[in-house]
């Protein structure tokens, strides 16, 4: 009986359930400045949408900021991508710290916009147009569930695994094992570095 608590509180903890996002959401995730886009099923047909933390913003019939989003990158404290309006391509420039959005029907001043805004990112453009994490992820009650229940005793597991078999081996790293069981630690590590932090270079 101990047991089934404890798994519920975990599953709690790790469901954000406090998501502004709407119940039937296909997914949502956090954004670096804590608001929220999410896929959602609206009016029969799903939308992916940007909601803000801040309630007395304007919003559309969506209850969004901006709906329809296809791509979209985050950078300093702005989400910045593309949407379509009424089926055509348009663009916009979300700030996260004050939920107020530029939007832009022509790519041109989009553009010259981003660079009077220094918004174009130096090294890397990370666009997104689905949910980010692959390892640490945030949204429905299957996100928490497949990260409680499989991913985080997976890395657990391979984490026990790869410590002892160090301290088996004296941290001989001339063995073959050990240098592919460092590999995929640093690749894991780094998968989840990029998950808790999306923001582009």
């Amino acid at each position: 009986m101990q047991l089934s608590k404890l798994i519920f509180l975990l599953l709690m903890i790790w469901n954000p359930i406090e998501a502004t996002c709407g119940e039937f959401s296909s997914w949502w995730q956090k954004t670096p400045f804590g608001n929220d886009i999410c896929k959602e099923k609206l009016s029969d047909k799903y939308v992916v949408g940007i909601r803000c933390l801040i309630t007395d913003v304007e919003l559309d019939e969506y209850w969004h900021v901006i709906s329809h989003l296809e791509r979209w990158y985050f950078y300093k404290n702005h989400i910045i991508g593309e949407f379509s309006n009424a089926g055509q391509k348009n663009y916009f420039i979300f700030n996260e710290t004050n939920c107020q959005k530029k939007l832009f029907k022509k790519q041109a001043e989009y553009e010259v916009k981003l660079k009077d805004l220094n918004l174009v990112p130096r090294i890397w453009t990370r666009w997104y147009s689905e949910n980010w994490g692959m390892i640490i992820t945030s949204g429905d009650f299957d996100d928490g569930a497949l990260f409680i229940g499989v991913i985080l005793p997976a890395l657990i597991l391979f984490g026990l695994h790869f410590i002892i078999g160090l301290i088996r081996t004296k941290f001989d790293f001339k063995r073959t094992s050990n240098r592919i069981k460092l590999i995929a630690t640093c690749l894991i590590i780094g998968r989840i570095l990029l998950d808790i932090m999306p923001s582009s270079i």
